[in-house]
């Protein structure tokens, strides 16, 4: 249940833009890659997290912000959190 506390979090989050931003947020259950990468044919911007909740802490940024930036048909902003301590 920690995934879908925190993606609810997310949504509630995305709903304090302003009005005339079309904001949708859906949580996947499969790998999220090849998902982002055919929804970013529709979109004008796709915003993801810099980490999940798997791979090496010894990287900048997670495997699915590094392939979705190289992949997707519109611009990617990866977005890092603050740092620990």
């Amino acid at each position: 249940m920690l995934l879908r506390d925190a993606c609810e979090r997310l949504g509630a989050a995305a709903a304090q833009v302003p009005p005339d931003i079309d904001v949708t947020t859906e949580l996947l259950e499969d790998y999220p890659t090849p998902r982002l990468v055919a929804e970013s044919r529709h979109a004008r911007l796709v915003v993801v997290g810099d980490r999940g909740l798997g791979g090496l802490a010894g990287l900048p940024v997670g495997s699915v912000a590094i392939t979705l930036a190289a992949h997707a048909d519109c611009p990617v902003v990866v977005v890092r959190g603050e740092e620990p301590g």
